[in-house]
């Protein structure tokens, strides 16, 4: 599964019924945010928790000074600024300074959600007619997602000095179906026989145990356009994740993830191998009226439309011209004074929030967003 197919299932999983209670909390938080956003910057959170749990699958902790020092890799650079030289690559990186950078993008293709996490960096695009391209950056503790490919791969093209690998993804190989009642369930899918046509993954080594890939669909000359776009990645200078907010920071360990989609952002917080507390924050566009709730609490002077769903705390409120600010925070057990302890938590964080710039002009958006 990639990233791409994982955000097609939140897709459908946002008009899906909840999950038992029983489901563990982190997970509980994503899907109760489907159930009450419905909206492309819940799914953009939930994106990012689900690619790293489903596809990446084992968490390790974060140690910042491992990934305090920018990434060294390999790129064709330019007069005012030269490529350094591959060197290693670092262990992990740090969401709220993401670094990957996609110089060229291929006419027709529009930038889609990004996130930036402690073991990997993506940056989607879609057009016309299925075209779709995804820029995929893991550190040394990362881990690309489990892709099926067909054959073995091939010698790729030079990127910058360094050799790649190049992937065809196979056509997708149609289930056997029962013809009579009765019959024996279906069988497995059966191998596939043959590459799908114009797509691809190109991968190459940006520093030493750090791989960069390039995934293209219903693209043609694909090897061609991925080795354009590889010679285009940078992952040297990591610039301060930006929102149109600012907040004071939560009292969690670590932030696993930032990202968005155009004006949504979208951070969450958790302990290493993502356990609770943990927290999803982000600001998005206002919804219509019929979809956003009332108010049912007011908390130092502002009007908050808040839940509590067993160890789970949500809050949201309007947030400026145009926007909302939305909450959710874990509790640390299912206790009653960890209960009480993390909903008063999650209102401080929610009650310091206050807006920056606007949603439309990123340029007028924070730099520091945590305080």
């Amino acid at each position: 599964m990639n990233e791409l197919r994982t955000r097609e299932l939140l897709t459908r999983m946002a008009n899906d019924p909840a999950p038992p209670t029983t489901v563990d909390v982190d997970r509980a938080i994503v899907t109760a945010r489907h159930q009450r956003r419905r909206t492309q910057w819940a799914v953009v959170g939930a994106a990012a928790a689900v690619v790293l749990i489903v596809t990446l699958g084992v968490m390790t902790a974060f140690k910042p000074d491992d990934q305090a020092q920018p990434a060294p890799f390999v790129s064709a650079g330019t007069p005012s600024a030269p490529a350094p030289k591959f060197g290693v690559a670092p262990q992990y990186f740090d969401p709220m300074n993401p670094r990957l950078e996609v110089g060229h993008v291929p006419d027709g293709l529009t930038e889609g959600l990004w996130n930036a996490a402690v073991t990997a960096e993506f940056r989607t695009y879609g057009g016309k007619a299925g075209t779709a391209m995804t820029v995929y950056a893991i550190p040394r503790k990362g881990g690309f997602p489990a892709t099926e490919y067909f054959g073995a791969p091939l010698d790729g093209p030079d990127i910058n000095g360094q050799p790649s690998k190049w992937y065809q993804l196979p056509v997708p190989a149609a289930p056997s179906t029962a013809t009579r009642p009765g019959d024996p369930p279906p069988a497995a899918t059966a191998k596939p026989t043959r590459a799908l046509k114009n797509a691809g993954v190109l991968r190459w080594e940006y520093g030493k145990g750090g791989s960069v890939q390039v995934e293209l669909t219903n693209v043609k000359d694909p090897m061609k356009v991925a080795a354009e776009v590889a010679r285009s990645v940078r992952l040297d200078r990591p610039k301060p994740f930006r929102a149109p907010y600012e907040m004071s920071k939560p009292k969690i360990p670590v932030v696993r993830t930032a990202g968005g989609g155009g004006a949504n952002q979208v951070i969450e917080f958790a302990s290493a191998g993502w356990r609770r507390p943990s927290a999803i924050v982000g600001v998005g566009e206002t919804r219509a009226p019929k979809y956003v709730p009332k108010p049912n609490a007011t908390v130092n002077g502002r009007e908050i439309h808040e839940e509590l769903v067993d160890s789970i705390t949500m809050i949201e409120f309007p947030f400026g011209p145009g926007a909302e600010f939305s909450i959710q925070c874990g509790a640390a057990d299912d206790t009653e004074p960890a209960k009480a302890a993390n909903r008063a938590e999650c209102r401080r964080v929610a009650l310091s929030a206050k807006q920056v710039g606007t949603l439309d002009d990123p340029s007028s958006w924070s730099s520091s967003v945590l305080r």
